[in-house]
């Protein structure tokens, strides 16, 4: 099962020697069954297998470390787990912009109901331009095929979240459209995660509050960026995206810990990386491009 799991060969007879660099296997796990550091409960995205994986010295009959007589690795297969996780918390996005979207939408029937009992109806006619106008222009420029859907409603719906917020939301696309080196569910749980962080943050910090989002191509690489106003990320966490770090409070909806993580594995999956940096807050991950990936 672990041969499998690291994707070798299965040993026909008592111990195998190699070299883990010699063969096709994430670089992190090779570098660590070489040196036998210490791993507790870290993530490793080792061919299409997402592993969580813990090493320790091996111990002696006393139970005390004897690294001399080699290293104890085990490996746990979280790959449906995690796709399943993600096909949750991308329904759980979806689910809460569709709240928005309906809420804002209700204010706005509200108000063009007014102007036109009170006979005002350049205003309303005002009104429904600005209401549809925007939104329309901003779907043209998104979609360039139906796989890309889901993303645009989830866009145009956090725009109406950002508003009911109190947050103002840019949209940055480049034109023409990168493609998301993703499936549908991937980009729902990758960008609505990013997006739903930087509201939280913004929405909690000083005015003026914004968050600016951006798909461009950088370098053979898609690129999405993410930028808020908010306070940033706790200085105590070590690994933001770590399954389980998280500063929102205990009952908060949705669960604690898991969006960024979710986000974190699907890119090292994809190939991608991720960067971090400050004032402002932003987030990048740099996916390989559609046709570099294929």
């Amino acid at each position: 099962e672990a041969a499998d799991l690291l994707g070798l060969p299965p040993a026909t007879m008592g111990q195998v020697s190699l070299d883990p660099h010699d063969v096709d296997m994430d670089a992190t796990l090779a570098e660590a069954i070489s040196t036998g550091r210490r791993m507790v409960e870290e993530t490793v995205v080792n061919g299409d297998r997402v592993l969580l994986v813990n090493q320790e010295d091996a111990r002696d009959l006393n139970g005390r470390r004897a690294p001399e007589r080699g290293h104890v690795m085990t490996l746990r297969d979280r790959s449906e787990l995690q796709a399943l996780l993600g096909e949750l918390e991308g329904v759980r996005t979806l689910s809460d912009t569709l709240r928005s979207q309906t809420h804002e939408h209700g204010n706005r029937l509200h108000a063009l109901l007014a102007l036109l009992e009170l006979g005002r109806l350049d205003d309303a006619r005002r009104l429904i331009v600005a209401s549809t106008g925007e939104r329309q222009e901003l779907a043209d420029r998104l979609v360039s095929d139906d796989e890309d859907a889901v993303v645009v409603a989830l866009l145009l719906g956090k725009l109406d979240e950002a508003a009911e917020r109190g947050v103002r939301l840019d949209l940055d696309v480049s034109e023409p459209r990168p493609r998301l080196p993703l499936a549908p569910a991937e980009a729902v749980t990758v960008v609505g995660n990013l997006v739903d962080n930087a509201l939280d943050a913004a929405a909690s910090g000083a005015e003026p509050r914004w968050v600016r989002a951006a798909l461009t191509e950088k370098g053979g690489d898609v690129a999405i960026e993410v930028s808020d106003s908010g306070g940033g990320f706790d200085p105590s966490l070590p690994d933001p995206f770590a399954f389980g770090a998280s500063t929102k409070p205990e009952q908060a909806p949705g669960g604690r810990g898991v969006g960024l993580a979710l986000v974190r594995d699907i890119v090292a999956a994809r190939g991608g990386t991720l960067q971090i940096t400050g004032d402002p807050t932003t987030v990048r991950v740099f996916l390989p491009s559609v046709e570099e990936a294929s």
